[in-house]
């Protein structure tokens, strides 16, 4: 598999557990607009490349950085609760190893960064 597609993959990943986490609960439910993440982009980034394998997350003109090794935010803010859930994303199954392999994989790109866009959720 392609390091392309697994970025993709992992959008698709990461938006489907936000929207699911978001449905499941009825408080949350009321209010959650789903449309919000139809742009959820994951952009790995050799320019901003430091000592820590890191990816950014882009939720609508929202943006942060996301330690892969421990999910946490090393800059940029997407709000308390987006921010939780990708910490939470990354502790399930294979996203974190996933992640880390595209992360290692990025010199093998010709661009200098790489911006998957994902399909329009209509």
């Amino acid at each position: 598999m392609s390091k392309v597609n697994i970025l993709a993959q992992l959008e698709d990943s990461l938006r489907n557990f936000i929207i699911d986490e978001y449905m499941g609960d009825p408080r949350e439910k009321v209010y959650f607009n789903p449309f919000k993440y139809k742009g959820l982009t994951i952009v790995i980034d050799p320019v901003r490349r430091g000592p820590i394998p890191q990816f950014i997350v882009q939720i609508a003109m929202l943006e942060a950085e996301i330690s892969i090794e421990t999910g946490k935010k090393v800059s940029g803010g997407l709000g308390v609760t987006d921010e939780h859930m990708i910490e939470r994303w990354l502790e399930r199954g294979s996203n974190r190893n996933m992640m880390l392999a595209a992360w290692e994989g990025r010199s093998n790109f010709e661009e200098k960064i790489l911006k998957i866009r994902p399909f329009d959720m209509e």
